[in-house]
Order: C-alpha cells, then sequence, then structure tokens
C-alpha cells in the first residue's frame, strides 16, 4: 500500500533580513500521524468531529517522527523572540485546484515564522495541529532536511501543499 501524503512543504527557505536565501529545501513529504488520520475520517464521514475556524502550524525539534506522536510529543518547540504557531482559516485560505493529472491540491500561503530580539530553535520539524496551544489533534509533521536556528532578523518562510494523493 502506498504511503499517503497530505502535506509536502514545496519549499522552505531561511532567509536573512536582505532576503538572502541562507539555506532552503524543496518537495519535503510528512507523517500523517494516526490521530491525524482519525480526524480527517471523522471530519469527512461523521458528525462528531468539527472542522476548527483555523489549523495551526508550529516548528519543533523531535529527533524521531513517528506515526503515533500526539502533541503530547512535540519537543523543541519555541516560546521566545518572536516565535508563534502560524495560523491558516479552514475557510478559504488554502487554494483547492486540479493539478495535472486531474487530481486535487489545495496550497496554503506563505507561512513567515520570524526571529525578533534574539534567536530560537534549533527546529527540525513543521507540524499541523487543530489547536493554538499544547492541546489538539497533532495532523502531520514534516522533517526538515537539517536542524534550523533561526538568527535575530532572520525568518524561515514555509509554503506546503496538501494533498490525499500518495
Amino acid at each position: 500500500m502506498a504511503k499517503l501524503t497530505l502535506i509536502t512543504i514545496l519549499r522552505i527557505e531561511h532567509v536573512d533580513s536582505n532576503g538572502r536565501v541562507l539555506w532552503y529545501a524543496e518537495n519535503l513529504p510528512n507523517i500523517l500521524h494516526a490521530e491525524g488520520e482519525e480526524y480527517i475520517l471523522k471530519a469527512a464521514f461523521s458528525d462528531t468531529t468539527v472542522v476548527p475556524a483555523n489549523f495551526y502550524f508550529g516548528c519543533d525539534n523531535r529527533s524521531i517522527l513517528a506515526r503515533s506522536d500526539t502533541m503530547a510529543d512535540i519537543t523543541g518547540e519555541p516560546t521566545v523572540f518572536g516565535y508563534t504557531r502560524q495560523v491558516i482559516s479552514s475557510d478559504g485560505e488554502i487554494q483547492v485546484a486540479v493539478e495535472l493529472g486531474g487530481y486535487y491540491i489545495a496550497t496554503s500561503p506563505i507561512l513567515l515564522f520570524s526571529a525578533s530580539g534574539g534567536d530560537w530553535g534549533p527546529v527540525s520539524n513543521l507540524f499541523m495541529t487543530t489547536e493554538s496551544g499544547g492541546s489538539g489533534e497533532l495532523i502531520a509533521s514534516v522533517p526538515f532536511s537539517q536542524e534550523i536556528t533561526v538568527e535575530d532578523g532572520t525568518s524561515l518562510n514555509v509554503q506546503m501543499r496538501l494533498s490525499l494523493q500518495s
């Protein structure tokens, strides 16, 4: 059976204050967590799960990602120097279109994680959750191709693609 890819980072860039790219990676696939899979299926096929007004994206530093991970497994999420989870509204911020081949693809706006007043990190993953705080369902996580420390005045710019196609 093919592995389901929900989130792919189309492009991630570590950019300095002058817009110079310090590091980038493309087409990084995810791990769809078990509770994320359950959440998506219940949202589509039952009336027990409500789609939240927003989805939240954050960075953390788990060394190993597992299908069984939950929000309790998030480690090393920054809490200082301008880091905040990035919010995407579930009502229209993600653009859905048919890609070549007839498959539907959802593309996110560019998310901007910035450091201000000091450095934060290191981080090595992006995660998607249903809550802004520590609770909620951990939907999926994407490992970066290297660990990143976001220095004062620099940022991580991330654009994602979401699909139900393997």
